[in-house]
């Protein structure tokens, strides 16, 4: 008895399984404006078992059945829209305040039993001395030095929404070095020219929810150090952010600050600096 009933159950479990496939149909459905492979990773979780969805010449091909189809059909209405036309502008402001302060007194005294040389040797600021008929000399130096500098930038580019945008500016820049080659017979100096690229820019994904946008965003800057014109100070950020369309969103930077002083003897040094950057980035819809 037991036999039987687990035979016509298998008999109905092929039967109906049989029927679900025979009722499955193919059907062809053209892409509007959206790109087949960023349709089906959304399409393929609304197939039901047994059905397949694939892509070719921007054309969807569904087998499912016909329920199944007028559903995927619904879901294509909604997300194969037009994607819309973005601007998008990366805002970066930097600032560099830097301050330097020297002074004291320095002495300089030659007698038979005593010698004192004076440890202050520089030439800058404000100096003041006296010297008597012994060669002896007394010397009062005071130097101050600021400068500030402030950068502002702004990059722009023209995207759709779903798609990468990339945009750079940069220059090369030539950098000088020095390689010494020591041989039996004699000391080789070469010097070498290299050209290192200074280049800012960004790479940036936008996708939009409503008035919402959810941004993947890698900026890179560069810029030539302006005391050490062989040193290329480089920012980097690579993050996901979200915000409203038309306003700035910031997406990071750097504060940071340096405050030293030295004393030898008489002789007092100061030194301060504070540099500060922030980058921003806004999207706003193209109509």
């Amino acid at each position: 008895m037991n036999k039987k009933i687990i035979i016509i159950f298998l008999v109905f479990a092929i039967c109906t399984t049989t029927s679900v496939a025979e009722s499955m149909k193919i059907e062809i459905i053209p892409m509007k404006n959206r790109m087949v492979e960023e349709v089906i990773p959304i399409i393929k979780p609304l197939v039901i078992k047994g059905g397949t969805v694939t892509g070719m010449n921007n054309q969807l091909i569904v087998k499912t059945t016909p329920s199944n189809i007028e559903l995927i059909k619904s879901i294509l209405e909604q997300i194969d829209n037009a994607p819309r036309k973005l601007l998008i502008s990366v805002k970066r402001d930097h600032n560099n305040k830097f301050n330097a302060e020297e002074g004291g007194f320095s002495i300089k005294y030659d007698s038979k039993n005593i010698q004192i040389e004076s440890p202050d040797t520089g030439e800058k600021g404000i100096i003041v001395q006296n010297k008597n008929s012994k060669g002896d000399v007394i010397r009062y130096r005071k130097s101050y030095e600021e400068s500030q500098e402030r950068e502002g930038n702004i990059f722009y580019v023209n995207t759709l929404e779903g798609n990468p945008a990339f945009i750079n500016t940069g220059q090369l820049i030539p950098v000088r070095s020095q390689t010494t080659v020591v041989t039996s017979g004699a000391t080789v100096v070469k010097e070498n020219i290299e050209h290192h690229n200074v280049s800012s820019g960004f790479y940036v994904t936008p996708k939009l929810q409503g008035d919402n946008v959810v941004l993947a965003i890698s900026p890179h800057f560069a810029q030539v150090n302006q005391k050490e014109k062989n040193i290329i100070n480089v920012q980097n950020i690579n993050t996901t952010v979200h915000g409203k369309l038309g306003e700035w969103i910031p997406i990071g930077g750097i504060n940071q600050s340096l405050n030293a002083s030295d004393k030898r003897n008489l002789i007092n040094k100061k030194q301060y600096s504070d540099e500060k950057s922030s980058i921003f980035v806004k999207v706003e819809e193209v109509k």
